[in-house]
């Protein structure tokens, strides 16, 4: 009777302490994720494979959208203990604006929707993944700094 109650205790305790964490390695596995996908755009980009670029691109769109573009939901995610989580959580829907607007630059060079050489559709999607990048930078600093 004692063990079990002893076990019972112990999976409680344990259970409780993840759930405390669950927050923050749940935001922690989807910028995993993210990076995952950029890896695979950046390669598409080098290699010049268009279709890798898209289905990657089609799936990081997604996957920020749905982590940066609800605040209150973002806000849940940030540790317990850390400062100014309204603010935050500002900045990281005003990264997913920039992250959505150069996605669609993206496909708009993708699909030749620009009255551009080749090349230069190439360089603009090279820029906007950059300033997707760039956005991603800008919140993590933010969001590290408890």
């Amino acid at each position: 009777m004692k063990k079990s109650f002893l076990k019972l205790g112990l999976a409680a305790l344990i259970l409780g302490a993840s759930s405390l964490a669950a927050g923050e390695y749940d935001l922690r596995t989807n910028m995993l994720q993210l990076n995952n996908e950029l890896s695979e755009i950046r390669g598409g980009l080098i290699a010049g494979d268009n279709q890798l670029v898209a289905t990657s691109l089609s799936a990081f769109a997604k996957d920020a959208s749905d982590l940066l573009s609800q605040r209150e939901e973002i806000i849940k995610k940030f540790p317990q203990d850390m400062k100014n989580k309204k603010h935050k959580a500002n900045l990281a829907n005003e990264a997913a604006r920039t992250i959505d607007y150069n996605v669609k630059q993206i496909e708009a060079s993708l699909d030749n929707k620009n009255p551009a050489s080749k090349k230069q559709r190439r360089e603009q999607a090279q820029i906007a993944y950059l300033n997707i990048v760039n956005a991603c930078f800008q919140c993590h600093n933010v969001a590290r700094d408890k």
